[in-house]
C-alpha cells in the first residue's frame, strides 16, 4: 500500500483484514497524522524505487529513501 486511500479501500472491500505500509511510512512518517488530518496533497508518496533499503540494511548501513532524504539521519550520521 502507498497511500491511505489504498490502505483504507482494501479492508473496507473485504480484501483484507490488515494493511501494511512499510515503504511508505520510510517515505513519510508523519503519513497517518497527515492523513487524519486531511492533509492528503502534503504526504510523499512511495515511488517502488527500491534504491536504498533491504541492500543497505544487509550490509549494516542505513537505509535511504529517494522521497525522504533524512531518513537514515536521524541520529546525524551520514548513510
Amino acid at each position: 500500500m502507498s497511500t491511505p486511500e489504498q490502505a483504507e479501500r482494501c479492508p473496507a472491500s473485504g480484501v483484507c483484514d490488515m494493511v501494511g505500509m512499510t515503504r511508505a511510512m520510510i517515505a513519510d512518517p508523519e503519513m497517518p497524522k497527515k492523513a487524519m488530518e486531511g492533509r492528503l496533497d502534503d504526504i510523499r508518496t512511495c515511488v517502488g524505487a527500491s534504491e536504498g533499503r533491504i541492500g543497505r540494511l544487509r550490509q549494516g548501513k542505513a537505509i535511504t529513501c529517494v522521497q525522504n532524504p533524512l531518513i537514515g539521519r536521524e541520529g546525524g550520521a551520514l548513510p
